[in-house]
């Protein structure tokens, strides 16, 4: 399958209400971005899975944007709009993860670098931000 036909299908399995399908397709998204755009992402990869093992895969819903991994209770646009987001980017030239929290998809943001390793504290206030609706969502 040529990369364009890799892509559309990726796009419309994205479409899915299911979590699960959403986050095995993220998993296709960041092997795209390694193996077709050449980004160095396995420690973002590596990220994806290890929500896996802490059960983020049966709670949060996962988008995309310029590869970074966004995380929100919400499963499309449409929800995702007026909740609070996380978006988790990974830089390889500085071996860096950066969090980057928004009120509302698009709303306004605040960003926290968190170095090569994402911690478990980083991972507490990811859960802390993602559920509270009133104080991070974009309607207050």
């Amino acid at each position: 399958m040529n990369p364009g036909d890799r892509y559309q299908e990726i796009i419309n399995e994205m479409k899915s209400d299911d979590k699960q399908v959403q986050w095995n397709t993220m998993v296709k998204w960041c092997n795209l971005w390694i193996d077709v755009d050449k980004k160095a992402l396995k420690p973002l990869l590596d990220l994806i899975k290890e929500f896996k093992e802490l059960g983020y895969w049966k709670v949060y819903y996962p988008s995309q944007s310029h590869y970074a991994l966004g995380l929100s209770l919400g499963k499309d646009y449409n929800e995702r709009y007026d909740l609070p987001m996380v978006y988790i980017s990974y830089n390889a030239e500085d071996d860096n993860f950066a969090i980057q929290y928004q009120k509302g998809q698009g709303g306004k943001t605040r960003r926290v670098e968190c170095g090569s390793k994402v911690s478990n504290s980083n991972f507490q206030e990811i859960e802390n931000w993602l559920h509270d609706k009133n104080k991070n969502g974009r309607h207050l």
